[in-house]
This record gives C-alpha cells, sequence and structure tokens, in this order.
C-alpha cells in the first residue's frame, strides 16, 4: 500500500517520562523493549501508538499484520493509560492514543487536537485471580455475594485506583460488592494492571483483580471469580487520533476492519461495534 515492507514493533515501557527519552528509548534503548527489538530509529511515516500496558500484545500482533500487508511501519509505546496520557500532553509525538478508559482519553482531548471523535476500539472484562498452586479452582468459587472476602485472602493486588483505569474499575467493583472498606490495609497497589498480575503470579499476594485477557495470557494464575460488568463503568478502550497522514489513516481504517477485529477477539478482548455494546 505504502510500498514498504519493513516490520518493526518496539515497546518502551513506564520508564518513558518525556519526549526526549521517549525518542532516545525509541532509537537505541533496547533494554526497554520486549518484542520485535531492533536498534534502528523508526522510519519517516511510521505510525507512534500509545496503547495501555493490557492492551500491548494485540496491538503488537495488528501491527505486524498491517506492516506485513505493505501498510508501513507502526510503533508501539505502551504503559499505564495515565503515564501516557501525560506524556502526550505534554507533548510526546504521539499519532494515536488507546487508553483504557474513556476518562484519560477526555483529559487528553482536552488539551490536544483530535482528528475526529474517540473510537470505542476494544473491550475487557474484570476477573480476580489466585496464584496457581496446580489445584483447579472453578470459576465464581469465590462467591462475590458474601459480607467480607475470603479469609485466606491477607493481600489483594490492584493497580493504582487514583490514576491507573484497571485500578478505578477494580476499587468500583470492590465497593459495588462491599468488600472495599474491609480490604482497607491490605491492598497492594502497582504502576500498571501487568504489575498487579505479576504479584499474584510470584505469590506475594493471595489474589488480584485483573483484567481477563491479561489473567488469561498466564499459567501461573487461576481464576477465581468474574466480575459482572454491572458493578462498575465499562471497560472500554477509546482510540484518539492526532494526526490524518495516509499512513496513520490507513492503520486506523486497519484496526476496524474484519480481520483487526478477528485478531482482537482472538488475544480474548470483546469488540465493541457501532452500536457501543461490547459482545
Amino acid at each position: 500500500m505504502f510500498g514498504r515492507q519493513d516490520t518493526k514493533v518496539s515497546n518502551a515501557r513506564d520508564g518513558c517520562r518525556s519526549v526526549v527519552l521517549a525518542l532516545m528509548i525509541m532509537a537505541s534503548a533496547a533494554g526497554c523493549r520486549e518484542h520485535g527489538e531492533t536498534d534502528s530509529i523508526p522510519q519517516a511515516g511510521a505510525v507512534m501508538v500509545f496503547v495501555a500496558a493490557s492492551g500491548v500484545d494485540v496491538l503488537e500482533d495488528l501491527s505486524v499484520r498491517f506492516a506485513l500487508d505493505g501498510g508501513g511501519e507502526v510503533v508501539v509505546n505502551a504503559a499505564a493509560s495515565s503515564t501516557l496520557g501525560r506524556q502526550i500532553m505534554a507533548g510526546a509525538p504521539a499519532d494515536l492514543f488507546i487508553s483504557a478508559d474513556r476518562d484519560w482519553a477526555r483529559s487528553v482531548r482536552e488539551r490536544i487536537p483530535c482528528v475526529g471523535d474517540p473510537v470505542d476500539l476494544l473491550a475487557n472484562e474484570l476477573v480476580f485471580v489466585v496464584p496457581n498452586h496446580g489445584v483447579e479452582v472453578p470459576d465464581a468459587a469465590v462467591d462475590l455475594d458474601a459480607p467480607i472476602p475470603p479469609s485466606s485472602w491477607g493481600r489483594i493486588a490492584i493497580a493504582d485506583p487514583t490514576h491507573v483505569p484497571a485500578g478505578r474499575y477494580a476499587k468500583a467493583a470492590l465497593e459495588s460488592i462491599g468488600w472495599w472498606g474491609g480490604l482497607a490495609g491490605r491492598v497492594v497497589s502497582t504502576s500498571d494492571v501487568r504489575g498487579a498480575l505479576r504479584l499474584v503470579e510470584l505469590g506475594e499476594v493471595d489474589a488480584g483483580l485483573v483484567y481477563r485477557t491479561d489473567a488469561e495470557r498466564s499459567d501461573s494464575v487461576m481464576v477465581a471469580a468474574s466480575v459482572p460488568s454491572l458493578l462498575h463503568e465499562r471497560i472500554v478502550y477509546p482510540l484518539l487520533q492526532f494526526q490524518s497522514t495516509p499512513e496513520v489513516e490507513a492503520f486506523v481504517r486497519f484496526l476496524q476492519s474484519d480481520e483487526a477485529q478477528s485478531v482482537i477477539e482472538g488475544h480474548g478482548f470483546l469488540t465493541v461495534r457501532d452500536s457501543g455494546e461490547a459482545r
């Protein structure tokens, strides 16, 4: 489509605090990248996508497919939505921003001019997870109608509820269930949802409240209960577009194509259709 077959997907993590540092990471800090590592500087016209940490795997997959189809290079920068939102508002060179909630998308949109309206691209669910000790735990083994959380839960990990979308959803769910007050002093907050998952994987906490897509990618945790979506705001990932170059427009169209929707579903996400409903 644009005559370029090269493929490069890099993943810069939370340490990317400024425009200069972000560019340095893309250019040379291979130690900050986990997938598709290269030391080359992104080519002119490369599409820069800032995506919430929970969406990095599916975006990397989509980016590779787009490039192999002749769509050109896509660079993926992943971190907590709050971290990315602050970077963009400080001037980081994002072409697209995929937040894990509407609040950060709204905050960025109020500060940075966008092309068109936000598009809800992905949807997700919350689940309680526990360490996998080799003993099968059926889904819904934890009774969410109980007045208090399980007595075996000494500590529970969630993303930071003060600014991380996954943490906000988790706190809202725990408040709706009636457990938030009883967990005072036992909640361990992390910088993003994958940090919470990691604590459960390592057995450093007894449970965690994370996205289903992250839980399903781990062999070290088991789902103990699914959280009904009515207990918190619906989890959607809005897409904001800041540039309207041919490369960016082509990638946005690809993200909404049937092929991309199939890939999204393959990664365990719910898709969001024109009606705004997840399925």
